[in-house]
């Protein structure tokens, strides 16, 4: 699932590391999850959606001591800016996904309609069509 990523860098969390009085700083690696497409039904626009796969070290954020990084928005901030790093415009189109993958040191972000399509009209993720 996890071949080459978009992209790579630092990032910041909003929650306090064990024993730290400043925000965290993370490196993180952004890897494209599943796209895909529903084409349009009798009045309803088609719908794109996606997930993006966001890979960290457990050395830099132990979970044990700090608790989970799911729910962090400084991390969805710095998510963002490094998406927007890209030139792609609708970067704030991205939450925390509901159902996580359980792959160690993984986080799945849910990606909206606006940033899903952009990101399939400039090739950077594949596409599955669903019926």
């Amino acid at each position: 699932m996890m071949e080459i990523s978009i992209i790579t860098g630092k990032v910041f969390t909003s929650k306090l590391g064990a024993g730290s009085p400043a925000a965290k700083r993370l490196y993180i690696k952004i890897f494209p999850g599943v796209f895909w497409y529903k084409p349009p039904r009798p009045k309803k626009a088609k719908t794109y959606g996606g997930e993006l796969l966001i890979r960290y070290s457990s050395r830099e954020w132990p979970e044990k001591k700090n608790g989970p990084l799911i729910g962090d928005e400084g991390l969805l901030n710095g998510i963002s800016t490094l998406l927007l790093n890209l030139n792609l415009t609708n970067v704030s189109d991205i939450s925390y996904a509901k159902n996580q993958h359980l792959l160690k040191e993984t986080i799945t972000i849910s990606v909206g309609s606006a940033l899903a399509k952009e990101m399939v009209d400039r090739g950077m993720v594949p596409l599955t069509e669903l019926s």
